[in-house]
């Protein structure tokens, strides 16, 4: 799904035009990627976390010689009970 059907989508469902719709999805992605990797954030849909990853020795595919990957952060999503169970009908 695009951000454009999404909006449509919720346009729809709310009765709210879909310029307004578009601001409110906009404010609500600017505030979660604000605070993504500072907290836990608890949705409906379930749980964004921020895991960290250590950095270690790999290998390049091409040559096969080694090369250091550097720590980094990952976002993790655990997908919530209901979710689930809407999946799985």
């Amino acid at each position: 799904m695009t951000k454009k059907e999404l909006v449509s989508l919720v346009s729809k469902d709310t009765n709210i035009s879909a310029k307004q719709t578009a601001e409110v999805l906009d404010s609500f992605f600017d505030v979660f990627m604000k605070n993504v990797s500072k907290e836990r954030i608890h949705l409906p849909i379930g749980t964004f976390t921020v895991s960290n990853r250590k950095a270690r020795t790999g290998r390049n595919p091409q040559n096969g010689k080694p090369i250091n990957i550097p720590a980094s952060k990952a976002l993790k999503f655990k997908v919530s009970k209901n979710v689930k169970e809407e999946l799985n009908k």
